[in-house]
């Protein structure tokens, strides 16, 4: 089957937008807390060592090599984060929707685990999606749509890169509603950061100079950064496993004994 055949069995978004949501909702200060505190890390990691570099160097000076080191580095901290918070949001999601108890411990525990290979998925992704971007734009999505659910596999099926291909597997023959999903998901989260961007602007956040301060910028893009990712991470998590439940024949409720 490609990915132009009908899926052999709906993906039924709204289905997955529901479960996504209510496992958001149930356990959200738990979710948002961890979100923020890695965003806010990050993004306090990327001001206090690449600051001067982010936010003074000119546009011409783009093409120098240390500038473009400085914006990989960065695109690689800011994916980590996203890669981290995916990760665990999947343990946190994935419980709720089984109806599994709050295990904190077991959370934090599965994610120190999976941080060393957390940490090369994330630099293999990067590599290749910055090459791809260089190319053109539609390799890079194509990338992001058939490894979407790879973070969901490494930490549930305590895999290593084999999650790249296994999720290329997982989404074959649903790629064109993932497509569709992972743009509406990413318009949403657009919107959401240029209407904080916009209330900036109206003046909340100038120094003195009446200038936008890098630290608030900063500040401002690590907690939009938490609150989109965290519902991107929940959808992400539930159509995991929606694609095992279909492609696996594996719901929920039998992935802990399956995976354990």
């Amino acid at each position: 089957m490609n990915d132009l055949d009908p899926p052999r069995l709906p993906l039924g978004i709204a289905d997955l937008a529901g479960r996504a949501l209510s496992g958001l909702i149930s356990r959200w200060w738990l979710i948002f807390a961890v979100s923020l505190i890695v965003y806010f890390a990050a993004a306090m990691l990327n001001y206090g060592i690449f600051g001067d570099f982010l936010f003074t160097t000119e546009s011409e000076d783009f093409s120098r090599p240390y500038v473009v080191f400085t914006i990989f580095c960065t695109y690689l901290s800011i994916t980590l984060a996203s890669v981290i918070v995916t990760a665990f949001v999947t343990l946190v999601v994935c419980d709720a929707d089984a109806a599994r108890p709050v295990t904190v411990k077991n959370y934090f525990g599965s994610l120190a685990r999976s941080m060393v290979r957390l940490l090369l998925l994330t630099i293999v992704i990067c590599s290749i999606t910055a090459i791809a971007i260089l190319a053109l734009v539609i390799p890079a999505i194509y990338l992001g749509v058939i490894w979407s659910v790879a973070v969901p596999i490494l930490v549930i099926e305590n895999t290593g890169m084999s999650c790249l291909g296994r999720s290329a597997a997982l989404t074959r023959g649903y790629r064109w509603p993932i497509l569709g999903l992972v743009i509406f998901m990413t318009i949403a989260s657009l919107l959401f950061t240029v209407t904080g961007s916009a209330l900036m602007g109206a003046g909340m956040f100038f120094d003195n100079t009446n200038e936008f301060s890098p630290l608030w910028l900063t500040i401002f893009d690590a907690v939009a950064s938490s609150v989109t990712a965290a519902p991107f991470a929940s959808m992400t998590a539930i159509l995991y496993v929606r694609l095992m439940e279909i492609n696996g024949g594996v719901g929920n409720k039998a992935m802990v004994d399956v995976f354990a």
